[in-house]
This record gives C-alpha cells, structure tokens and sequence, in this order.
C-alpha cells in the first residue's frame, strides 16, 4: 500500500473534484488502497476482484468509501 501511494504523490495532486482520466482512491480497511480511473461525472473503470476483471461502474456505486481524487500531473 505504501508504495502505492508514493507513486500516486510522485506523479498525480490532489484535487477537491475529478474529471476525465483522474484518479479516484477509495478506502477499503484502515487505509485508502483502491484506485479507479474516472470515465466522467457517472462512470468509472476498475479492477474488480471479485470477477476477476476490470469493469466500467457507476461512480456512486463506492461513493461511502471514497478517500479522495488525484489529478496526474503533466511532465
């Protein structure tokens, strides 16, 4: 988790509101450890374990463990 997250600081900022390509990161434990790309207002893309596949989902479907929203950070 804690590599993770050093990457996300090294290359993203916070921000208050996500747009298109934006991270999401949501909180599943102790710690915020699952991130998401932001599709746009409604949708995101995801690794989803439990079908073992990336899915595209509605954003409000985690929105309760929702930690905060990165922007990447352009070179």
């Amino acid at each position: 988790v804690l590599r993770y997250l050093a990457g996300l600081e090294r290359w993203a900022r916070r921000v208050d509101a996500a747009g298109p390509g934006d991270i999401a990161l949501y909180r599943f434990g102790r710690t915020a450890s699952h991130g998401a790309i932001v599709i746009d207002e409604d949708r995101m893309v995801h690794a989803y374990r439990p079908l073992r596949a990336v899915v595209l989902q509605e954003r409000r479907a985690l929105e309760a463990r929702l930690d905060s929203y990165w922007s990447v950070i352009p070179e």
